[in-house]
């Protein structure tokens, strides 16, 4: 998941430095892009916050900083070395879907780890994420599951287009 070195399969993430973590801090700057791509630009985010769980289907608490570890995730997470190790999503995003189904909830309600600005990340499976000198590697979509229509009608399916819950490590 996050370590230098190339991708590993879905799930597990790159593993040529197993042992490898690395600390995100928040406020960092993450330029994306497939390092396959030779003829890819470099865009430019800005990482506007960080979210744990204690427990499966337990509360988002903010954080300050969290360390990843290559292969696994999230250090102390209940997801570390599940399939979905870090989830993000676009603070843009999730601003219009929260206009769409005329609702206030805080990002966190989302369930995701990162909260990204300035970056698309609709369409970019296969595609790299460095954070604060971490590579994330985006495996797929975060399908969103059904808390999110208990924390409001109708936001299931509007997270379903366009990539809208956002994307996995």
């Amino acid at each position: 998941m996050l370590s230098p070195g190339s991708p590993g399969k879905p799930g597990t993430g790159p593993r040529p430095n197993p042992g490898a973590s690395c600390k995100v801090v928040e406020s960092g700057h993450i330029p994306p892009h497939s390092e396959h791509s030779m003829s890819s630009s470099i865009h430019v985010g800005k990482l506007e916050a960080i979210y744990t769980k204690r427990m499966r289907g337990g509360q988002m608490d903010p954080r300050s900083s969290v360390a990843l570890k290559a292969g696994s995730g999230i250090v102390g997470s209940p997801d570390q070395g599940g399939k979905r190790q870090v989830t993000l999503i676009d603070k843009a995003v999730w601003e219009q879907l929260m206009a769409e189904v005329g609702a206030d909830l805080p990002p966190s309600a989302r369930r995701a780890n990162l909260l990204v600005s300035g970056i698309d990340l609709k369409e970019t499976r296969e595609r790299v994420l460095r954070v604060a000198g971490c590579r994330l590697k985006v495996w797929g979509e975060t399908r969103p599951c059904e808390q999110m229509d208990a924390a409001v009608p109708g936001l299931t399916a509007a997270m379903r287009r366009d990539w809208g819950g956002g994307v996995f490590d």
